[in-house]
């Protein structure tokens, strides 16, 4: 995807009479990509993919209170459990 400076600027230079191929020389894009931005109605826009991964939730409680003790640094120990 063009950022849209660069899209402002393939229309810009067309506007003003240069070709499809004269402008990705000069901007060092493809021919295809200044065509695609050319049938274009609207600046490129990010849009982000759905997520195709479950997020795992879990619950966490301090393990001190079962007597397990502390990590070596001296840290808490975590007991942690899938929800």
């Amino acid at each position: 995807m063009i950022p849209v400076e660069a899209w402002t600027t393939i229309r810009t230079l067309h506007a003003q009479g240069k070709s499809v191929r004269r402008i990705a020389h000069d901007l060092n894009l493809s021919r295809n990509t200044v065509r695609h931005a050319l049938r274009s109605t609207e600046p490129p826009r990010y849009q982000r993919q759905p997520s195709t991964h479950t997020r795992r939730m879990y619950r966490c409680s301090s393990a001190s209170s079962t007597g397990v003790g502390e990590n070596p640094n001296g840290a808490p120990r975590l007991k942690c459990s899938l929800l």
